[in-house]
C-alpha cells in the first residue's frame, strides 16, 4: 500500500471506525451537545440492541420454504435454512409486547414459534422397520398392495417419531397403498 502512498500498515483501529448499524436508528438517550468536544472514549448516546437472528433450536433445514410464526407475526423461513434473518420480519417481532415484555434471560433462551411447510405434504406413516436401505433421508419400502406390489419403491423420509416413519415418494402415488411389507422378508432385497 506504500507504493500507492499509504503507509498504513494494514490494521484497522477502534477509534478510525463508525458504527451505523441501518438507516434509521432508535436512540434511548443522547448525551452530546452539539459543538462540544467529545473524548474519543466517551459514550454520547445509547442505541437500544435490535433482533438480527432467529434460529430454529435443533431444527434441520428444509428443501422447501417454510412460514414461521413468532409473537404472532408471519414470515417465510427461506429452504435450506434453520435462520430467519429478514429484517423487516425480525423488527416486527422485535415490536411486539410478547417480544418487548422478555428479559435479556427470557430473550437468550429463546421465544415460541410455529414452523409449518409452505405447501401441503401427502406422507405415509408406517413403522420404522419398513424403511430399508436407508441413506440419509432416502430409502425403500415394499408396498403389499397397488400397482408397485411385491416391488421395492424409493421413498424419502420427512419424519420420525415413536417407532414411525413418515414418508413420502415422487416415483408413486403412495395414498393407494394400504399395506407394507416388514421383517425379514426385507433383508434380501436390494433399495435401488
Amino acid at each position: 500500500m506504500a507504493d500507492n502512498g499509504n503507509a498504513s500498515d494494514g490494521s484497522l483501529k477502534l477509534a478510525d471506525t463508525i458504527w451505523i448499524p441501518g438507516d434509521s436508528v432508535n436512540v434511548d438517550s443522547w448525551s452530546a451537545v452539539k459543538g462540544s468536544v467529545v473524548a474519543s472514549d466517551a459514550a454520547v448516546g445509547k442505541v437500544p440492541g435490535n433482533l438480527t437472528r432467529l434460529t430454529i433450536k435443533n431444527g434441520t433445514a428444509s428443501s422447501e420454504d417454510r412460514i414461521i410464526v413468532a409473537s404472532g407475526v408471519t414470515g417465510t423461513l427461506p429452504a435450506n435454512s434453520t435462520e430467519m434473518t429478514d429484517g423487516t420480519f425480525l423488527q416486527q417481532v422485535s415490536e411486539t409486547e410478547a417480544y418487548r415484555s422478555l428479559s435479556q434471560d427470557g430473550k437468550s433462551a429463546g421465544l415460541d414459534a410455529t414452523l409449518t411447510l409452505s405447501k401441503p405434504l401427502r406422507a405415509l406413516r408406517v413403522p420404522a422397520g419398513a424403511v430399508f436401505g436407508i441413506s440419509g433421508s432416502d430409502g425403500c419400502i415394499v408396498p403389499e398392495s397397488g400397482k408397485t406390489k411385491g416391488k421395492p419403491m424409493s421413498v424419502s423420509i420427512v419424519g420420525s417419531e415413536l417407532g414411525v416413519s413418515l414418508i413420502t415418494s415422487d416415483s408413486a402415488d403412495i395414498s393407494a397403498i394400504s399395506t407394507i411389507r416388514i421383517g425379514s422378508g426385507l433383508d434380501a432385497l436390494r433399495c435401488g
